[in-house]
């Protein structure tokens, strides 16, 4: 077991006035659905400058919402494009020779450890999770080999509620086109 502060580095998302247009998305909550996955709906936007440009996410970087009552993490990919983080996230850094980005992010969203947010975040009207007390939060670490299998089947799982989520939403269009049609006919 190992603090998360002794295997990453943890900072906050950057703090700017959005745009509805501009260079790079800049991502906030609502932009991640019900399971903490990415929608592709970018409604903020901030300018391509030296200054932002700097905040930009690396590659295995991963978010976790920080304040409100969805804690939820994600892993940036470079190959999405560029993106900046919003100061609602904290932006968690691994140590790649110590943790895999992606088991990180299975380890944050695990049930258990998304409980231990709910507690850490109570107190106040509206839950937030102290840097200091996130940095503390101990993780497992298996083999890196252990830790890339685990981050490969959350990605098939992803992709399986995905799939389903699409195979849900088709049946329900046949149903109530077909009790329309039973209506009308």
């Amino acid at each position: 077991m190992k603090k998360l502060s002794h295997i990453t580095n943890i900072s906050f998302g950057f703090y700017h006035k959005s745009a509805e247009n501009g260079d790079i998305p800049y991502l906030q909550v609502s932009q991640f659905d019900e399971r903490g996955m990415l929608n592709g709906q970018f409604e903020s936007f901030l300018p391509a400058n030296p200054q932002i440009e700097k905040n930009l996410l690396k590659d295995g970087d991963i978010l976790l919402a920080g304040k409100g009552f969805r804690n939820f993490a994600w892993e940036y990919k470079q190959k999405l494009g560029p993106m900046i983080a919003s100061s609602i996230f904290f932006v968690i850094k691994p140590d790649f020779s110590r943790v895999h980005p992606g088991y990180l992010t299975v380890f944050l969203n695990l049930p258990v450890t998304q409980a231990r947010f709910q507690i850490l975040g109570a107190g106040s009207s509206i839950p937030s999770i102290r840097k200091g007390e996130l940095g503390e939060l101990k993780i497992p670490l298996p083999t890196l080999d252990k830790q890339k299998t685990i981050a490969g089947m959350y990605e098939l799982h992803q992709t399986e509620l995905a799939l389903m989520d699409k195979i849900i939403e088709k049946k329900k269009n046949l149903f109530f086109g077909a009790v329309q049609k039973m209506i009308t006919t």
